[in-house]
């Protein structure tokens, strides 16, 4: 069984809190917020990879690159209360593309990171599932460290019933009068 420390946990157990989609959309209108009241002049949306990275991280692929598409367009939006100069407004649009395109980057390449995350949690889980046998009589000892045969242990935990027979080998080895080769 995998051991995580203390803070470890603390850690998941907070980022758990934004598994909702209305966290990432609360997250994201502070952002905005933020950044339309530091002014024109400093730059906040850098803090638009949190929301964007928690949806993507959090198995929403869709919902990262809307954020992505959208926090960078409504934050050039700005730029009309502001009151900038007309002939900045291309630089602000090159911005805006630049901001979308290394947000959808970010938002594809998180998510994928995260699917490939999952799959491995759950390989993880699987391997931890692996059953201690014995290697002689082929008892398997369950959580409190009992050892039962096989077909108990089995039958009493799945839908598995047993019949008896046994495979070639053992045949030669056990009846070598009636199984020749």
């Amino acid at each position: 069984m995998m051991k995580t420390n203390g803070s470890n946990h603390l850690f998941v157990n907070f980022l758990n809190q934004f598994r909702p989609p209305w966290t990432w959309c609360a997250l994201s209108m502070f952002f905005l917020l933020l950044d339309y009241l530091s002014g024109p002049h400093i730059l906040f949306p850098v803090t638009f990879i949190l929301p964007v990275g928690l949806a993507a991280w959090f198995g929403s692929r869709n919902w990262a690159l809307s954020l992505a598409i959208l926090l960078p367009i409504l934050r050039f939006q700005f730029i009309f209360v502001w009151d900038t100069p007309l002939n900045s407004t291309m630089v602000n649009i090159a911005n805006v593309a630049i901001r979308i395109i290394v947000l959808t980057l970010f938002a594809l390449l998180l998510s994928k990171v995260a699917a490939q995350a999952r799959e491995l949690r759950q390989r993880v889980d699987q391997l931890e599932k692996f059953l201690p046998i014995c290697s002689f009589c082929k008892k398997i000892r369950d959580q409190d460290d009992v050892w039962h045969p096989v077909e108990s242990y089995i039958s009493k935990r799945t839908q598995t019933r047993f019949s008896h027979s046994f495979c070639p080998e053992c045949a030669k080895e056990h009846y070598p009068e009636y199984f020749k080769e």
